[in-house]
């Protein structure tokens, strides 16, 4: 892992968990459920980085190219006292002006 990801993002940063479980059915509706390894619990965030310089877009950009999608990084979500392993295997960007853009980016949690 290498390098630290610190451009904060817009407002309104969207977090998805998804648990990974195995689950046994038995008769009568009876189930049983246990985590599916140590790490079972799975976060994503959708994050916007709205109306950025073109400066400062390219060097999200330029991060974001740098890792390929498969080389996981730190980042910190905003009010958050944990740092995260992530990778970034989405993003785009829009043009909103001559001088700023707009990039929406998927970080995805992982456990290398």
């Amino acid at each position: 892992m290498a390098g630290i990801f610190t451009f904060t993002p817009s407002k309104n940063v969207s977090k998805t968990v998804k648990t990974r479980t195995r689950e046994a059915n038995f008769g009568d509706g009876y189930s049983q459920r246990v985590p599916d390894g140590i790490n079972n619990i799975l976060r994503e965030w959708r994050l916007t980085f709205e109306n950025r310089s073109i400066d400062t877009a390219n060097q999200i950009i330029g991060f974001l190219e740098s890792k390929n999608g498969s080389e996981s990084f730190s980042w910190t979500p905003p009010n958050s006292p944990v740092t995260y392993k992530v990778v970034c295997m989405e993003w785009s960007e829009l043009d909103t002006s001559h001088i700023s853009k707009t990039i929406n980016a998927t970080f995805k949690q992982v456990f290398d």
